[in-house]
């Protein structure tokens, strides 16, 4: 009867504490991104938090004789002294001596509980006490209404008035059920073991892969000789990373691409980082015309023109990737958001439980919230699989090599570092290098790991392109290949993307395969990715009113004749740094920062690394630069008329997208 009775108390106990969990920190709203996550979560919190109970529980039992209790008494006891650590933790309340670290609240608690829980035990009376036992479950909820006030005061969930009063008639309502429930013994613990039971055979069955057979939504459908478009973005991606542009390191996937295609050598993203750089793509503006440029911008409701304009023409449209940026909780979310599928990593789980983090911290495979380069590649496979008898549009981005670096086994730097070296990768490399760490080795070391993450994604793609010959899409699909941004080595002493507009944050690699690979070539001329949205149109035959649009379609490159010169290409968005914009003309650079104060020109074809400025000894040619940038401006306000565009407006970050953000580094 012990036995049976600690057993069924501390599952119910951790019922009831789960419930906590959900409504503390389900206060955002209950929708769930991912099939599956919420019964693993759940189950994990009840499992661990009755697996807890039982222990202090059992421990009570033991000590009881201390306090002058008997059995009954001391389980009471020890249950609440595992149960007051628990709810703190799941509450999330946290005090400035705790620093993030939660373990405190157990070392601290538990003993503490014990005697609270002995004393209160030992002045009930024999039917105070078997009613507490009964009871127990409503101790949690109550325990919710007092700490949200507490967590509150912290900022960790409302600040206003309202809210608070919301949870906690929640709260009360929740002791009420509980307390009616649970004083029928039988019905209380019953319903807690019952739960238990569902969520853990749930979390079993469950499936965490992504949905990758949805049916095409396109209103019309577009003609059967329509090629299919494949999209291929890889993050962070230098042009000069690859060794079809002269790395030492192997992409033979990647550069067999680029053998059946019209490869550009000399591409330039509009901005430094993803959040503008892949606006640009998508709207086919450069951020002088849609206006995105600071983090805190909101991306206008109809920026997005790639997928929509596919779509309307019947094309079935799917975002396939991985960035924290682009996610639907992320501040780019409109971009994947256009597209009829989208299955964008990492997915987050609505209610955020205390749970969600560790699981997804120690063991990320058992909620399916992220996907590894090696998953998406076979995710894209997947869905071009179950909708090739369709004309298509597939966007699929890989975050990888995007710091932090990570070692890859299977493909390992080709030297050891100094030894004080070797022991950083991922997170720790990125701390020290975010910390501006010049020792001997490191910036050879970064670059190096960069690389071996660059060779798997290389690998990642080659298997995706090998699905598209099996299945006969390979020859006759348009494939689009580029990066949104570079990475910094430190060859301007900064280390990452964002800050500086020089060619290792802005410069990337760019080719075009076209149908049958009609046309292969390489290209000499200095082109922008801002004219990815207009070459697709114009392959795909699809008309646009290309006065709303910033670039020309690079068929235009390629069928002009060597000499004609080709439009400037523009950039801007290096926002944790003075303020610039730069413009690629001919064979020169002009960096303007800040209003024309300090200004930096570079020839690109002697000096493609950006070590000589030659804006003094060539004045006539940063003229030449300025009044481009000024007509730029100009005519870009033009063509965002044209699209219906009104200027960028500053929207306040969101607590979690302020967390995205400097996960990623854009904050400080």
């Amino acid at each position: 009867m012990f036995w049976r009775r600690l057993l069924l108390l501390s599952a119910s106990a951790g019922v009831s504490l789960t419930i906590l969990e959900l409504v503390l920190m389900g206060h955002r709203g209950i929708s769930v991104n991912l099939g599956g996550t919420l019964y693993r979560v759940l189950s994990f919190t009840i499992a661990s938090a009755s697996l807890l109970l039982f222990a202090t529980g059992l421990v009570g039992a033991w000590i009881a004789p201390w306090f002058g209790l008997d059995r009954r008494q001391g389980v009471a006891a020890g249950v609440l002294a595992g149960a007051l650590p628990t709810a703190l933790f799941l509450s999330g309340a946290e005090f400035p001596w705790d620093h993030g670290i939660h373990e405190p609240w157990f070392a601290v608690g538990i003993p503490v509980g014990f005697v609270v829980g002995g004393l209160m035990a030992r002045g009930l009376s024999a039917r105070g006490a078997s009613l507490f036992n009964r009871t127990w479950p409503a101790i949690a909820p109550l325990l919710a209404c007092v700490l949200v006030f507490q967590a509150a005061h912290q900022g960790a969930v409302f600040s206003s008035v309202s809210p608070r009063m919301v949870l906690f008639g929640i709260c009360a309502a929740a002791i009420v059920t509980l307390v009616v429930v649970t004083r029928i013994t039988a019905i209380g613990y019953g319903f807690s073991i019952g739960l238990t039971a569902i969520l853990l055979a749930g979390a079993a069955a469950s499936s965490v892969e992504p949905q990758l057979n949805r049916p095409n939504d396109a209103v019309t459908i577009a003609p059967a000789e329509a090629p299919p478009i494949i999209f291929l973005t890889v993050d962070t991606l230098r042009w000069d990373a690859l060794s079809m542009y002269g790395a030492s390191t192997p992409t033979p996937a990647i550069d067999a691409l680029a053998a059946d295609s019209v490869v550009f050598d000399r591409t330039y993203s509009t901005a430094p980082w993803t959040y503008v750089a892949f606006t640009s793509i998508h709207s086919g503006l450069t951020p002088w015309g849609h206006g995105v440029i600071y983090s805190d911008h909101g991306i206008p409701p109809n920026a997005s023109a790639l997928a929509p304009m596919l779509r309307d023409y019947g094309y079935n449209t799917a975002a396939i990737g991985l960035n924290d940026l682009l996610t639907s909780s992320a501040i780019g979310r409109s971009l994947p958001g256009a597209f009829s599928d989208t299955t964008f990593y990492p997915r987050y789980l609505r209610p955020t439980t205390r749970a969600q983090p560790f699981l997804d911290e120690h063991y990320p495979s058992v909620l399916g919230l992220h996907a590894t380069t090696e998953q998406l590649s076979e995710y894209g496979s997947t869905w071009v699989r179950n909708h090739m008898d369709s004309p298509f549009l597939l966007w699929l981005h890989f975050f990888d090599p995007h710091h932090p670096y990570d070692l890859r086994t299977d493909f390992p730097p080709a030297f050891d570092p100094p030894p004080n070296v070797k022991v950083y990768t991922g997170s720790l490399l990125d701390r020290e290098l975010r910390r501006g760490r010049r020792w001997p080795g490191i910036r050879e070391w970064a670059r190096a790991l960069y690389q071996s993450e660059v060779q798997g994604v290389d690998a990642a793609i080659g298997a995706f392109l090998t699905t598209l010959k099996q299945e006969g899409i390979y020859d006759r699909a348009i494939i689009v290949f580029t990066s949104d941004h570079g990475e910094e080595f430190a060859e301007h002493n900064e280390y990452g993307h964002l800050r500086t507009l020089y060619n290792e944050s802005v410069r990337v690699p760019l080719f075009v395969k076209l149908p049958f690979s009609t046309v292969i070539s390489r290209q000499p001329q200095p082109v922008s990715t801002v004219a990815v949205a207009p070459t697709i149109f114009d392959l795909a035959g699809i008309p646009y009113d290309n006065r709303g649009f910033s670039g020309e379609p690079l068929r235009t490159v390629w069928e002009a004749p060597a000499s004609e010169r080709t439009p400037p290409a523009f950039m801007t968005g290096a926002v944790t740094a003075e303020p610039a914009g730069a413009v690629v003309w001919e064979n020169y650079k002009l960096i303007s920062w800040q209003n024309f104060d300090h200004e930096e020109l570079y020839d690109q074809e002697s000096d493609p690394y950006e070590q000589h400025n030659l804006a003094d000894r060539l004045p006539e040619q940063v003229a030449i630069g300025r009044a481009l940038l000024a007509d730029h401006a100009a005519k870009e306000a033009e063509r965002a008329a044209v699209r219906g565009f009104k200027k960028a407006e500053k929207e306040p970050l969101t607590p979690e997208q302020e967390r995205i953000l400097r996960s990623l580094g854009y904050l400080q």
